[in-house]
């Protein structure tokens, strides 16, 4: 399954959706975490299942005393769902925003955030006024307004990419742009120094197409050789999937 999700072929979500009722722990969670990323809607249904009905796994500790937890396979199944966003697990993300547990309320915001559903926009809103101090929370939910269109979050998250704690959270987002999305990144790019301007390069370098590549040519004569280093890395991996010369 690990190869599976690495290169990506879409025609293992069958195999994946049987396999994530196995009874061996490892094996189950690797199927979820692939049919999440290869974004597999005919494993919605049984992930769903699996997170309503409060499953308990058979672990153990120290490897020999026994350990009863449904939490940890929850979670796993509603980060599967947050990355495959299929309207079906709306009901699911909703009251999860809510949910003791931060993490729980990361892949709700997350999952309420590729779905972009108009209806839900007030909820997403009223929830990041309340989101005190839970600043993964806070950054998921910045995630979904800008996917409602609400641009001025990108400054809100780009600062983050500076910190060590936060910093792959929004990398991971940027990584979901679209070419056309990317351009939003751009006053923040020219703004940027350092690190901060190395990151947001290898971002468009990694999404970005043939019209992205011009402003990422501004950047290969830096004064500061990495940068300089990051937007000619940027423009060599838009040539190969574009086939640019």
């Amino acid at each position: 399954f690990r190869s599976f999700y690495k290169i990506g072929p879409q025609d293992v979500c069958d195999e994946g959706a049987i396999h994530i009722n196995d009874p061996d722990k490892p094996v189950h969670d690797e199927a979820i975490q692939t049919c999440g990323l290869l974004r597999c809607s005919c494993a919605v249904p049984a992930l769903m299942d699996i997170y309503e009905s409060g499953i308990k796994e058979r672990k153990k500790v120290m490897k020999v005393i026994p350990a009863s937890s449904n939490e940890d396979l929850q979670l796993r199944c509603l980060e599967a769902l947050a990355m495959i966003a299929d309207p079906r697990a709306k009901k699911l993300f909703l009251p999860a925003l809510n949910h003791e547990n931060g993490d729980f309320r990361v892949a709700a915001a997350e999952g309420l955030a590729r779905l972009a559903d108009p209806d839900t926009l007030d909820t997403i809103q009223k929830a990041r006024s309340a989101a005190a101090k839970d600043r993964h929370f806070q950054l998921a939910l910045d995630y979904a307004l800008y996917r409602f269109g609400q641009k001025d979050r990108i400054g809100e998250m780009a600062r983050e990419l500076d910190s060590t704690r936060y910093d792959q959270q929004v990398y991971n987002y940027f990584l979901e742009f679209t070419p056309a999305q990317l351009v939003d990144l751009y006053p923040t790019l020219r703004a940027a120094k350092g690190d901060l301007r190395i990151k947001l390069l290898q971002v468009l370098g990694l999404r970005g197409d043939a019209k992205t590549m011009e402003e990422v040519e501004q950047y290969t004569h830096d004064s500061n050789a990495d940068v300089a280093s990051a937007a000619l890395t940027a423009v060599r991996r838009i040539q190969s999937r574009t086939g640019g010369a």
